[in-house]
């Protein structure tokens, strides 16, 4: 799915998380309780919104029986390197997670910094509250 300038490497036309042509995919992990793995950026490089949330949320809604995984919460080390952090990342994943029970959130690699961590290395309180929740 979406994810920094490796879709452009791909051949094609790119399913993104909410292409119907995954539904089977979807009803397949539910069938055998399965994870499904979203590796797909919450936002493009410079944009400063969550613009392609809708293709996470619609299979979250649509699909409520198959476990998604977010692979870092949305963002990578692309993003990152053109703006340091994104404000609206824990909001967003906090309504995420009240909305959908099916959701869960990847906190590796690029979430690290600036996210759980402060720049002194100390964990951000905001984020050890959500992780603990």
């Amino acid at each position: 799915t979406r994810h920094d300038d490796l879709t452009a490497l791909t051949y094609g036309d790119v399913p993104r998380a909410n292409n119907a042509a995954l539904a089977r995919v979807y009803h397949l992990a539910a069938e055998f309780d399965l994870p499904v793995l979203l590796h797909a950026n919450v936002t493009s490089k410079r944009e400063r919104n969550p613009l392609y949330l809708a293709e996470i949320e619609e299979p979250l809604r649509n699909h409520p029986h198959v476990r998604f995984i977010w692979a870092h919460a949305g963002t990578s080390m692309e993003i990152h390197r053109h703006q340091k952090k994104l404000d609206f990342l824990l909001p967003t994943l906090r309504r995420l997670l009240q909305r959908y029970p099916n959701l869960y959130i990847d906190l590796s690699w690029s979430v690290l910094r600036p996210y759980l961590l402060d720049e002194q290395g100390k964990p951000d309180p905001q984020w050890l509250a959500l992780v603990e929740r």
